[in-house]
């Protein structure tokens, strides 16, 4: 669209019609007036307004108008409206307009203008057109109601109402996902205490079946890894939140996350010589996410050569970095490639569980769901921008952190990973109430020289302990039927039997939510093998003796 020069002579179209020759003087004097006085409201009028013609040329405009786009009024007369309005609003005008002539009116008409500055401002446009009598002069009158502010408030509602419903999704598929996976676990721990008590009986010269044996636990623990995640995505890891230092991270995986990102592809470390202090995260999971981060990229990039570049930079919480952020500092993790890209429609669902562009087999679609119910669980976000042809990039932010913060996970029971040490005779109740379970639970016990007693459920147990029967340590599942679940009952043997120490099982930690254990309690989560359970019954023994 061509504009006019607005410092070359226009033409203007007078706001007063054609002087009525047959009219006397005086009434030509009065009639003069009239129309002075009407166009000096029509200036001064509190509402944004202008005179158009039959070809939709300005031919005159409120003060306000000016005002609210920053023009002069010889910049504006003249010239076609169109000049005035986005190429959108613009290409409606011209379309419709002799429509529009020939209805004579239109109400709150949704049109978007321009402003000097080039910044857009929608607008409810309604207009009337006036035809003079004899002269068959058109003159259309258009008033503007600026909805700008209210326009960015509703698309700003209807976003926190599109994230409110994404979160409401994720929080239904975690709480899914997590009973899934609790489930899972029992299944996951009878098979894997059922072949290591084969594994335990089978001679030497039962090669072939110890090595079956053999793969069915290593397929166990490889069913393990997958629930594990699951049960990360639906923020059911008890995480062991302290401050790290990124830059030593990334520094100690530079090797691994170059071998992952393989030879055809550059890694480039981009971090601040000065560094940017630490953040708060769990280290583990922190570690995976970067390495899934890079062979993710890997993948995006696909047999070409190309680039990963993983970089650092210290933030500061506010509208320009995210708004889902509170205020305070900030560190920002991103890994960025130069692949293919991703479409609206896929970086819009990427974070979505499940959800995967890979082939079958080669992905379960939980890994980015993972990493960015990380970010929410350190307190900090996960974002992704993306678009076709321009790569990926996946960005963590996580808190900044000045000082040494209370270690959450402290009253977890530590994770000892030594050979198995057999029992002293020491009595232990079971209290389970999955048979299976419980039976091979049971066995494995005995086996390690421990003497046995089992209760299905919590009344059970306490039943046994209040009729006498001697334990010198409860295990216990967190998740049972009855009057009490297992950290109620620890909490009451605890009260009642203060000499017993315990340690709750469970497949899915979450339960625990923002609960203190009770003193007397640690934790061994499922699936645990023969090891796990001397571990922790050495460890809960010797604690509670001490």
């Amino acid at each position: 669209m061509t504009h006019s020069n607005p410092l070359a002579p226009q033409r203007v179209t007078s706001w007063r019609r054609a002087p009525l020759t047959a009219v006397p003087d005086v009434a030509h004097v009065a009639l003069r007036e009239s129309e002075d006085h009407h166009r000096a409201n029509f200036v001064r009028a509190p509402v944004p307004m202008l005179v158009l013609d039959v070809d939709a040329t300005v031919t005159d405009v409120s003060d306000r108008w000016l005002d609210l786009l920053d023009y002069t009024r010889l910049e504006v007369v003249g010239r076609p409206v169109s000049d005035f309005q986005a190429l959108s609003s613009a290409q409606q005008t011209t379309a419709g307009w002799a429509d529009f002539l020939a209805k004579g009116e239109v109400r709150d008409v949704e049109r978007c203008f321009r402003r000097r500055d080039a910044t857009e401002l929608d607008v409810l446009l309604s207009a009337t057109v006036e035809r003079t009598p004899g002269s068959g002069e058109v003159r259309v009158i258009a008033a503007l109601t600026d909805v700008t502010s209210r326009k960015r408030a509703e698309a700003a509602l209807q976003a926190s109402e599109e994230g409110l419903r994404h979160a409401q999704k994720m929080e239904a598929i975690g709480q899914l996902t997590g009973s899934i996976a609790h489930d899972f676990n029992n299944v996951l721990q009878a098979i894997t205490s059922n072949l290591e008590l084969i594994l335990g009986r089978v001679g030497d010269d039962r090669a072939e079946v110890m090595r079956l044996a053999d793969n069915a636990l290593d397929a166990a623990k490889r069913a393990t890894a997958v629930t594990a995640q699951l049960l990360n995505f639906a923020r059911s890891q008890q995480l062991d939140l302290r401050p790290l230092d990124p830059v030593e991270i990334i520094s100690r995986l530079r090797g691994l996350l170059a071998r992952a990102a393989g030879e055809r592809i550059a890694l480039e470390i981009d971090v601040p010589e000065q560094g940017v202090g630490a953040c708060l995260a769990d280290l583990n999971q922190l570690e995976c996410a970067l390495l899934n981060l890079v062979i993710n990229a890997r993948d995006a990039i696909g047999g070409a050569a190309g680039t990963i570049t993983i970089s650092l930079r210290s933030e500061e919480a506010g509208a320009d970095v995210d708004d889902r952020l509170p205020k305070g500092g900030y560190i920002g993790l991103t890994v960025r490639d130069n692949g293919p890209g991703m479409s609206e429609e896929v970086r819009r669902r990427a974070f979505e569980p499940f959800f995967t562009t890979k082939v079958p087999g080669k992905g379960t679609g939980l890994g980015l769901a993972q990493i960015y119910n990380l970010a929410q669980q350190c307190g900090g976000v996960a974002r992704i921008e993306s678009a076709p042809g321009k790569g990926t990039e996946v960005a963590i932010l996580l808190p900044s952190i000045q000082k040494p913060v209370l270690d959450i996970a402290a009253s977890v029971t530590p994770s000892v990973k030594a050979g198995v040490e057999a029992g002293m005779g020491e009595t232990v109740l079971v209290v389970e109430d999955d048979a299976m379970v419980r039976s091979t639970l049971a066995e494995t016990l005995s086996e390690l020289g421990y003497r046995i007693i089992e209760a299905d459920d919590a009344d059970a147990a306490l039943g046994v302990l209040e009729g006498g029967a001697v334990a010198d340590l409860i295990l216990t599942d967190i998740s049972m039927p009855g009057s009490m679940d297992g950290l109620e009952f620890a909490r009451v043997a605890g009260s009642r039997f203060p000499e017993v120490p315990v340690i709750l099982t469970t497949g899915h930690i979450d339960v625990l939510g923002a609960t203190t254990l009770p003193t007397n309690a640690g934790i061994l989560s499922k699936p645990y093998t023969r090891g796990d359970v001397s571990a922790a019954a050495r460890h809960a023994l010797a604690k509670h003796r001490h």
